[in-house]
Formats: C-alpha cells, sequence, structure tokens
C-alpha cells in the first residue's frame, strides 16, 4: 500500500462512514459508476485501498455518504445535498451528528496515541 501523503478531510470522512455506528444508506440505481469513478480519482485519500476491501459496495456506500458530508462541510447548502444524494433532511442531520462524534472519538485516540491529526477536529468543526 502506497503510504499517504497528508490525510484530508475527504480522508477523515471515509474514515467515520465506513464504521457500523454510521449507517450510510445504499447506493441509488445509476449512482454506482459515479460513485466508482469518483473513488478511483480519489483513491489517494482513502484509508483503505479498492481492492482490499472485504466487501466492496459497502465500502462505496461509505465512499458516497463521505462524498455527501464534504459537500456539506465544503459549504455546499443543506437543500442541495438532500437533493443531489437522495438523502433525508433529518437522515442527514443524524449522519451529521455522528459523523462529529466519531471524529471527536477519533481525534482523542489520536491525541492519545501521538499522532497529529488536525483534519479530524478540524472536519468535525467543518460540519
Amino acid at each position: 500500500m502506497a503510504e499517504m501523503a497528508e490525510p484530508t478531510r475527504l480522508t477523515a470522512l471515509e474514515l467515520v462512514c465506513h464504521t457500523p455506528d454510521l449507517r450510510t444508506g445504499w447506493l441509488r440505481g445509476g449512482e454506482r459508476a459515479d460513485v466508482y469513478r469518483f473513488a478511483r480519482s480519489h483513491a489517494d485519500e482513502f484509508v483503505r485501498e479498492m481492492g482490499a476491501v472485504d466487501d466492496f459496495e459497502a465500502w462505496l456506500t461509505a465512499v458516497r455518504a463521505a462524498r455527501a458530508l464534504d459537500a456539506l462541510a465544503d459549504g455546499v447548502a443543506e437543500e442541495r445535498v438532500v437533493e443531489r444524494f437522495g438523502v433525508g433532511p433529518g437522515d442527514l442531520e443524524s449522519r451529521v451528528e455522528r459523523a462529529r462524534w466519531l471524529l471527536g472519538a477519533a481525534a482523542a485516540l489520536a491525541e492519545r496515541l501521538g499522532l497529529d491529526l488536525p483534519v479530524l477536529p478540524e472536519t468535525s468543526e467543518r460540519l
């Protein structure tokens, strides 16, 4: 596995979206190819390698959720994220809350392990 140069906000979001604590939904009809292309173009930002995941479909779904949360963190209006990713406003709010909690837990763990990962709290704040 190639070493990641610097974790990004997308790295942090993929990390938390691929946990059992953050339900990410499912891929809609024609979304799979789009998410796959996105994942390939951002492969160097992900914790998991595309070919090394046990459940590829679940990982793609996590990438889709990370992409939606990244758009929100980037300032895209909630209504636009809801429309673009086909998620209900309540579900999106729940995912944001859960992602922030998981990012906080990951930041605390990183600090305890002596890892300098400012992207974790920064991503939580952006959400």
